[in-house]
């Protein structure tokens, strides 16, 4: 689709965790492709912007115990960039929150950036193999190879604390939404304190 959006109102504190509020969380997307031919260079160029506006409790501890002063800002915002020319593909996102801190003048800021670059191979994607699957069959086998940067910085106002992963990884589609994973992981973080990680992670996905 030329443009895609959607919306939301929702409650609750995040992923994994009780409602502790009574506020609503807003949520908004909008996505842009660009409308080119399927021969053009540009094809599956999409650009999208996010947005949530979000509240949360600010605490402070009277007598030893946590609790609730004022309602606060949990705002995120974030763009991202998708291009997937078969058999080359490119993902960038951006993303932005601001939180808000009791007895604080200004809002904590982090900052995350993920760069994906891949390359797939393989016929699951070609319509003329889609169309010989069945449900009760296997799909046929695709394979794509990635590299991936992904920072993180927690709070933009405290030096030396940002991470960043640097990921080469492989994946093996057996079908649309199953796969198996296998990634080498590289942590690297500003601190100068601790010291760089190394990591496999093998993985298996099964979707229905």
């Amino acid at each position: 689709p030329l443009l895609e959006y959607a919306l939301g109102v929702v409650n609750g504190s995040g992923p994994n965790k009780a409602d502790d509020n009574n506020q609503k969380d807003y949520i908004g997307r909008l996505a842009y492709t660009l409308p080119v031919d399927y021969n053009s260079l540009f094809r599956e160029l999409k650009f999208g912007v996010s947005g949530y506006k979000g509240s949360k409790n600010l605490t402070r501890t009277v007598a030893g115990t946590s609790v609730v002063a004022a309602q606060g800002k949990k705002d995120r915002y974030g763009f991202d960039i998708y291009y997937n020319h078969a058999p080359f593909g490119a993902t960038y996102e951006f993303a932005e929150g601001r939180d808000e801190v009791l007895g604080a003048t200004k809002d904590v800021k982090a900052r995350s950036n993920v760069l994906t670059a891949f390359y797939t191979w393989g016929e699951q994607w070609f319509a003329s193999s889609r169309a010989q699957a069945k449900y009760d069959d296997s799909w046929p086998q695709s394979y794509q190879l990635f590299a991936r940067l992904d920072s993180y910085d927690p709070n933009q106002a405290v030096a030396n604390d940002k991470s960043t992963i640097y990921t080469a990884g492989f994946n093996m589609f057996f079908a649309e939404t199953t796969k198996f994973q296998l990634n080498l992981n590289h942590y690297k973080y500003q601190d100068q304190t601790k010291p760089s990680v190394n990591e496999l992670l093998a993985q298996f996905q099964f979707g229905f």
